[in-house]
């Protein structure tokens, strides 16, 4: 027979998973490994198992001791009520509600070949798609002793229950990086644990990155048993910004109507038990300017919207020209810097630019730059339940202790610029000043000079120019 990954399969007393197949499905491997490298036996079974669907291999612990739950022996004209005692009475493996169980009986007609009784037993509570039941007629007899006693069970209606695979669908790279395309994971099948279902989605080339998965029994609001589904909540721990939201390519099949398979989110949940789970990855958006103060005190800015996160032209994030062209025109078209960007982004998909100050006018050691990030966005929403987001220090602009998702733009500086400092003093005729700061005015130093006797009672003019300056490689980043 042919064999499919993450499946389970009974050898005897215990339970295994297909890890791996060969090429042609016929040999796999099982874990945890068989005691025995060569085993013969026909007491197995190989599929999925849904006795416990909270269970790994979704075998419940009475199952697992007792594959075969007979009752206790029933009349063979019992009334319905005694049927319901008796099944009920397997309470390790029937659910045993008031209302778990609708048994009616009725008999053959008179027109029939047949005499004897006809149940009808519908399960109400029992997970997914029963097994027929038994009958054991060993202690049945009839006082036709030409003709057998039979008992027959047949299956009116099947329970609903799911089957097949489905795959995720999730674009790559992300929009800010370049083109963005339509990646589909391996199939998996309905009921794959969570820990193989990450393994499949962190090997799927770079499109989902590392993963971590959980897995949760979903039983939507006002049904009575569970028919297949879970809900999976990945999160990706590589993968930055907002990442887009998956789409399903499904195989999925049912017993009875459609089977549907739904990704919720943060901002538009499942229409139907979603767990509040989800969480919106932070990306920064829109826009934000500069200003600079420079040696003369005269304010440069930007203005609020000059830089925008991402260039209208590519559609990706601006990039180092872009971003050394926005300058250029911040400073009157004058040649003052070079701009590098970080090969990588950050989480929430800021580059970092480094700024190098080569032109002579912004010499010295330069003042910081200033961000305006009134028009800059975020996409992600604090959420105090879930942990998201950063605590409050602030009361002027939040409640202290209360989670916040801010978007900002930070500027340090990596290299100051080469500057005079400290005092200096002037010697003429043998006498020296006094110590002189390095940027004193021209009356200041008019001044030392004319108290010298070596020029006294002469005097001196001095007039002051500059300040000089001369490329200095200041670099500062803005991020």
């Amino acid at each position: 027979m042919l064999f499919r990954s993450y499946q389970f399969i009974r050898i005897m007393n215990s339970y295994h998973q297909i890890i791996a197949l060969n090429d042609t499905a016929d040999e796999g491997r099982i874990y945890p490994a068989y005691s025995s490298n060569e085993f013969t036996t026909n007491d197995a079974e190989v599929g999925f198992f849904y006795s416990d669907p909270y269970a790994f291999d979704g075998v419940s612990e009475a199952c697992n001791s007792l594959r075969v739950n007979p009752t206790f022996s029933i009349d063979e004209a019992a009334a319905s009520d005694e049927i319901v005692t008796k099944l009920r009475g397997l309470s390790d493996v029937i659910n045993d509600d008031d209302d778990s169980l609708e048994i009616t009986r009725s008999h053959y007609g008179a027109d029939s070949s047949r005499v004897g009784y006809i149940w009808t037993i519908t399960f109400h509570k029992q997970h997914g798609d029963l097994n027929t039941l038994g009958c054991d007629t060993a202690n049945l007899n009839s006082t036709n002793t030409a003709s057998t006693v039979d008992c027959y069970v047949n299956t009116t209606q099947s329970g609903s229950f799911l089957g097949g695979n489905f795959s995720l669908i999730l674009s790559f790279p992300h929009a800010y990086n370049g083109a963005a395309v339509d990646d589909r994971s391996d199939a998996v099948p309905f009921n794959i644990d969570p820990t193989s279902f990450a393994t499949v989605l962190s090997t799927a080339n770079n499109t989902f990155g590392d993963v971590e998965v959980e897995r949760s029994v979903y039983i939507p609001d006002g049904f009575n048993r569970w028919t297949g589904g879970y809900i999976w909540t990945v999160a990706f721990k590589t993968r930055n910004g907002d990442i887009p939201t998956m789409q399903v390519y499904t195989q999925l099949t049912t017993t009875s109507t459609a089977a549907n398979i739904n990704v919720g989110t943060q901002t538009s949940p499942l229409a139907i038990g979603d767990p509040g789970t989800a969480i919106e990855g932070n990306q920064v958006g829109g826009f934000y300017g500069l200003t600079f103060v420079d040696h003369n005190d005269t304010l440069v800015s930007s203005g609020s919207t000059a830089f925008p996160v991402v260039s209208p032209a590519s559609g990706e994030a601006l990039n180092a020209s872009e971003f050394e062209q926005i300058l250029y025109n911040m400073f009157d078209q004058r040649d003052l810097f070079d701009v590098t960007r970080s090969a990588t982004p950050n989480s929430v998909m800021g580059y970092t630019y480094t700024v190098e100050f080569t032109g002579r006018e912004l010499g010295g050691d330069t003042n910081m730059f200033q961000p305006v990030t009134t028009s800059l966005t975020k996409t992600g929403t604090a959420n105090s339940a879930l942990g998201v987001g950063e605590l409050c220090d602030d009361d002027q602009a939040c409640n202290i202790g209360a989670y916040v998702v801010n978007a900002g733009v930070g500027v340090t500086e990596h290299t100051k610029g080469a500057q005079v400092q400290g005092a200096f003093q002037l010697v003429y005729g043998g006498y020296s000043t006094g110590a002189l700061p390095y940027d004193a005015e021209a009356a200041e130093v008019e001044m030392f000079l004319n108290n010298l006797p070596s020029i006294s009672p002469s005097e001196v003019t001095v007039t002051r120019d500059g300040p000089m300056t001369t490329p200095s490689k200041d670099r500062k980043s803005v991020v």
